[in-house]
This record gives structure tokens, sequence and C-alpha cells, in this order.
């Protein structure tokens, strides 16, 4: 104030500064004034502190604590002996003021702190590019934490942290695909295609795709061979299937992996079948090629049916043992057993097939020797024992002899085979014979004949030879005769050589004769001439001409011995050598139209055919004479005449004497029944045809109507017109 004064250049000025002085000494405050004011301003600013903050922000318990806060630092206040000391108990009080949080605060550090944990784990784990499948349990962990978050702190996790979870996961995802990713066991070759591989089970991640690419080596493919299609493969072999997720501009893709796939060779297949040839004397196929299925088909012969020759020669199964195996078919010439091992050799999708046997056998061929009939006289040397065979083929030759029953008194003893053979070839079926021994000086027995010529034509009534011994064919179950004098000598041939084809014929029990095939055909390539059928007509003739009247012996020799006719047509025209209803018809067999005579042997035993041809000048008569021989059981009866009449001229020739007199005989007469007819072809007769059987005697036996049966009680009647 005085400076003020001293300054002052004018009263007022002087006036102003000691008012102002003297108004601002009073105001200097005094050490416990200022205190005092330090103390009270200090209070004040606690309590606008507190004023500051709403109760309704903290808890309860943290509202108390405030307040106890601001109470305890008034009271540091009050006992503060210095300024500073004040100021320093307001600072104090203040931060533990404010250290106590509002339940927003709390929360929100609570938050943070929850978020700061989670964030820790998370950056824990390893880049996505490391992860392994071992990390699984850490991810996941992590994941929970992250899940068990609330929003707000959620919100607090970082993008990028969030990012390296998400991330982590999906590599843990494709992880778990690709390992699920397995080849397929147990796949064969079949043909079709076969897929590869087990597809996973598991979705990739979004941004992924799986992809898979084949090759037939471990090197990696190149990117671009990838596709989304499941590998399959057809051929057999080793496959490696790679398989990778495939990432999109927003993903990177996984490595690579593979696993190894093996479609197995399937068995090669294919089965021969057995043949059943019989010996020719050639090289013949033993099987049926069989179609070999996966490979080629080799052959082998074996020795026997349980032990497959070796079909490689070495261990690595390189090289086949062409010495044993062929991919032709085996053959075999000779009858017997041939053990036929097959293999198929497996191509590239086939293994080789099990060695397999078919037993294949070449069967003996059939061949019949017929021993021919001999005689001597008592105290001769016994002829030369000849005989017939059919069957031998070309080349091949009979061994060995005909043997007989030993004996030398009068009377009949059996050729037998004795060493004859043809070798291992042949099953020989061997008809006996006889040979008759005769008394010295006497002559020999003559087979039973007769007949007679001219008229109504000759027959022939069949017998036996009177002996104690008997062959197979020992017994003329029925016989006819016919005769051709008169005929031409191209007919006379026609009728020899017919006899000739029909002679030594066997007719097996069941068996049907046929005419036409046994002579064969009427040609001239087949050696016959044309001559007259009607041997009185030349106006008849044709090629073959008078082979009808051998079918026509024959057919009357096969109703007396009771055979079953299964074909036969009697001729257009009534014809002189034999009565009308007993006669047969036979054309050549190579005609569309060819007629046939044909019967059934309904007997047990084998039938015989003997068709010979005689001549007896002085009497004028050529005869055809069939016999039909056989053996006959011991309750047969035995033939003892045939008779064949006709218009009341009987015409008959007993047999001699049979073998055993102590067995029935019967006889056996052909009846006919004849009607005259005139119609718009001509005049001409029918004839109904009966056979009679009557017993010792002369009772009958049975009455039996020949021709064919059209129905109930009508037949059909033969018919024959008068010819020119």
């Amino acid at each position: 104030g005085k400076a003020a004064i001293d300054n002052a250049t004018t009263i007022d000025a002087v006036t102003t500064a000691k008012t102002t002085a003297v108004q601002n000494a009073p105001a200097i405050k005094t050490k416990a004034e200022k205190l005092a004011d330090a103390k009270t301003a200090a209070k004040a600013e606690l309590d606008a502190l507190l004023d500051g903050k709403a109760e309704a922000d903290y808890d309860a318990d943290d509202w108390a604590a405030l307040n106890q806060a601001i109470t305890d630092g008034k009271a540091a206040i009050d006992n503060a002996t210095t300024i500073d000391a004040v100021t320093t108990a307001k600072s104090n009080t203040e931060t533990a003021a404010n250290a106590v949080k509002t339940t927003t605060e709390k929360k929100e550090e609570a938050d943070t702190a929850a978020a700061t944990d989670v964030s820790d784990t998370i950056n824990a784990l390893p880049a996505a590019d490391e992860v392994t499948i071992t990390d699984k349990e850490a991810i996941e962990a992590a994941r929970a934490a992250y899940n068990a978050l609330t929003a707000d702190q959620q919100a607090k996790i970082s993008a990028d942290t969030l990012k390296k979870l998400t991330d982590a996961e999906d590599k843990l995802v494709i992880l778990q695909v690709m390992s699920e990713v397995s080849a397929k066991t147990g796949m064969t070759y079949s043909g079709s295609p076969i897929q590869l591989i087990n597809t996973p089970t598991t979705a990739l991640p979004a941004g992924y795709t799986m992809k898979y690419a084949v090759t037939t080596t471990n090197s990696a493919p190149a990117d671009n061979l990838y596709t989304t299609s499941i590998p399959t493969a057809t051929e057999a072999g080793t496959y490696y299937v790679w398989y990778k997720a495939k990432g999109d501009s927003s993903h990177a893709d996984s490595d690579a992996g593979y696993v190894i796939a093996e479609i197995k060779k399937s068995e090669g297949g294919g089965t021969p079948s057995e043949k059943t040839p019989v010996y020719d004397g050639t090289a013949q196929e033993l099987v049926t090629e069989g179609k070999a299925e996966g490979g080629t088909m080799y052959y082998a012969l074996g020795a026997d049916k349980t032990t497959a020759p070796a079909f490689y020669l070495d261990d690595a199964k390189t090289q086949i043992d062409t010495s044993k195996w062929s991919t032709s078919v085996p053959e075999g010439t000779d009858a017997g057993t041939y053990y036929v091992w097959y293999i198929v050799k497996g191509d590239e999708n086939h293994n080789d097939s099990e060695p397999k046997c078919v037993e294949s056998t070449i069967a003996k061929k059939d061949l019949t020797v017929t021993a021919d009939a001999k005689s001597k006289t008592q105290g001769e040397a016994d002829p030369a024992l000849t005989y017939t065979a059919e069957g031998l083929v070309a080349g091949d030759t009979l061994t060995g002899a005909l043997s007989r029953e030993a004996g030398e008194d009068p009377g009949t003893y059996a050729i037998t085979q004795g060493t004859l053979t043809a070798g291992d070839n042949y099953e020989i079926t061997f008809t006996s014979a006889v040979l008759t021994i005769n008394k010295k000086d006497e002559p020999a027995p003559v087979p039973s004949g007769g007949g007679s010529s001219g008229g109504g034509g000759g027959y022939y009534g069949g017998g036996t030879v009177q002996n104690q011994r008997r062959d197979a064919y020992s017994d003329v179950i029925g016989a006819a005769a016919t005769n051709f004098w008169g005929s031409s000598p191209e007919r006379i041939h026609n009728i020899e050589l017919a006899c000739e084809k029909l002679d030594g014929i066997v007719l097996q029990p069941g068996e049907v004769f046929s005419f036409n095939e046994a002579v064969g055909g009427l040609t001239a390539e087949d050696g016959f001439a044309v001559a007259p059928v009607n041997p009185d007509d030349e106006a008849t003739a044709e090629m073959g001409g008078g082979v009808s009247q051998v079918a026509s012996t024959l057919y009357t020799g096969s109703l007396f011995a009771l055979l079953e006719t299964v074909e036969r047509t009697n001729h257009p025209f009534a014809v002189p050598f034999i009565q009308p209803g007993t006669d047969a018809y036979v054309t050549d067999p190579g005609n569309a139209d060819a007629l046939d005579l044909k019967f059934r042997n309904t007997r047990t035993e084998p039938i015989r055919i003997s068709a010979k041809t005689r001549v007896d000048e002085a009497r004028q008569v050529r005869e055809i004479v069939i016999e039909l021989r056989s053996a006959l059981g011991s309750s047969d009866y035995m033939p003892i005449r045939f008779d064949n009449t006709w218009g009341g001229d009987q015409n008959a020739f007993l047999t001699e004497t049979p073998y055993d007199l102590t067995r029935p005989g019967y006889r056996i007469l052909l009846t006919h029944e004849e009607q005259a007819f005139t119609d718009d072809r001509g005049a001409g007769i029918r004839t109904l045809t009966h056979r009679k059987i009557l017993d010792a005697a002369g009772m009958l036996v049975r009455d039996e109507i020949l021709n064919q049966r059209l129905s109930g009680d009508s037949y059909a009647m033969d018919t024959y017109y008068t010819k020119g």
C-alpha cells in the first residue's frame, strides 16, 4: 500500500492507494485461519464427491463402503495439523471413494477380465496350418470357454482372435474328414466299376469341397486332376486314391493325403463238358471245349482224377509246362477212361483257376461176331470154324480162334468164342452156332422145306431140325417160302441180292425191323436192276422188281412167328406168288412216299432172320426160303405146322418132330375171306385175313383179324385190282 502511495502522483491516487491497502490488510489469514479454511474446503469437496454419486448405481455394500470412505476422509482432514496433511487426507479419500465401483463398472471390469482370459486361451492355440488332431481337446476347450461368455464378453474378443479359433476348428474338421477316408476292402474284379473308398460322413466346413484323384503310384497328382467324383475303377490292380479339402477364394487347400485300394483278380472260370465217344479207330476229342471266362483254358491228360499235372515249370509261375498242357482239346484213340484236367490261365483281371478234372470214357465199339454153323461126319477132322464180324474198324483185325464143345459122338456141339478177340477196343457180342456131327454113312438132317408151285403160288411151312442140343437160334418160330420160277434174270438177281442183305440180321427183343433200312435203296447204284414186280406181267417192271416178293415172304413168316406188324401195305393188284392178304409191297426208300414193311420183336429172346434161295430144277421150283429163328423157353409152345389157306385150297407143310415131345405144340392157320367188287377203276377182290391158332388137339385157341383196324368192329380189307 505504501509503495502505491509513494508512486501516486495525485492526491486522489494517494487516497485510492491508502483505501485499497486498508481494505486488503485484514484479508491476510493467519496460519490457523488458513488451516481451518483448508479443512473446510476439503470436506466440502468430499461432500460434493459423494453428492455426485447415485446410491442406485451401487450395490448396498459398496454404497456403505463409499460413505464410510467419505466419513473416514473427513476425520482424517479434521485431524490434520497442516494444510499439506489436509490435502493428502482429501486426496486419499477421493482415491478410496473412487475405488468403490458402481455395478456397471464392476460388470465391465468382469467382462473384460473374462474376455481377456478366453482371448489368452485362444491365442495360445497353434496357427491353423500347424493344427494336428492332437490339438482337438485344446481347440474344443477354447470353443467351450468362448461359448460360456456372455454376449457382452464375447464382443470384447477381437476379430483376429476369434478367426484364429474358427480357423483352428475348420482345420480340425478337415483333419477329421480326411481321417474318415479309407480304402474299401474285399474288392474283386467283376467287370463293372467298383467304388474304391469309403467316403467321409462328416461334413466339411463352409468354404471347402472334398476332391479326389487316382494314380497308380504314390506320386501326388497335379491339382487339375482332382475332381469331386467318388473314385471308381474296373480293372484289377493297386490304386492310390488322393484326396484333399479344396478351399474357396477365402480358404486355403488342405494338405493332400492318399489311401491304397486294391481290386483283386477274380478266379478264371469255364468248364468243358464230358463227351461219350465210341471207339472208331481215329483220334477223338475227349471233351467238348469249355468256354473260358477271364483267361485261356488249358488241358492236360492226367494219370488219375486226384493228382493234377504240374502247370508251371517255375515257382514264379511264369512258364507253363507245355509238354503237358495245351490249349487244344485233348484227344484219345483207344477205348478206355481218360482223366482230362483243365485250368483257366487268368488274364490281367483273373487269377488262374484251380485245376479240375473231367473223367471221359471212349466206349468200346460193339462188334457182332456170328459163328457159322458147321457139320462133319463122325471120324472126320473138324472143319474150319468160321464166322462173320460186323462192326470191325478198317485196319483192325480179330485174333485167336473159335472153339467148340468137346465131343466126337454124333450130335450137335455149341461153337464158342474161344480165344477170338479184337482187343480192348471192342465189346464182342458173340452169336453161337453148332457143329453137327453126323453118323458115318448117314446123311445130315435137312432143314424143313417143301412147297408147291403154280396156280396160287407156293409157300413154305417152317419147322425145326431134330436134335437134342440147341443154340440161341435153334428154333424156327416162323417160316415161309414163295416160288419165283420163271422170273427174268434181272428179277432173280434182285431177289437174291435182297436175301443176301436180310440173311443173318438179328432183331433184339422190342426192336422194330425195317425192310427198307435192312435192304437199302433200290437203285442201280445199290446194285438192283429193272424187273417186273409181277413175274407174269412185264408191264409191272420197275427198279428193284421182285424185292416185294422177298418182303411178302418175310411178312408171312412174321405172321407165323406171332410178331407185331408195325407197317405194311398190300400190292395194288393180286400177285401170283402168294395168297392175297399176306403180301407186302415195298418201294425205294428214297421216294418221298416210300412204302416199307416193319414189324416188332415182341418176344423175350433175339430173333435171327435166315433168307435163302434154293432151286429144284426137276420140280421147277426156285424158292425164297425165310426162317425166323430164336430160342423157345421151356413153357413156350412148340410150332408143329404153319398153314396158309386160300379159297379152301390148303397148302401146308408139316414140320419134323420137335426136340422135346413133352412140350405141347401148336398150329398156326392163315385163312382169307374174299369179296369180288367192281368200281370206276375196274374189277378186283377184297380180302380179310384171319390168323388162327390151334392147339395140338386141333382146338381153336385164338382167332385174330390181321388187317388194320379202323373203329369199333369195322376193319379195312386189302383191296386188289385185276391187272389188265
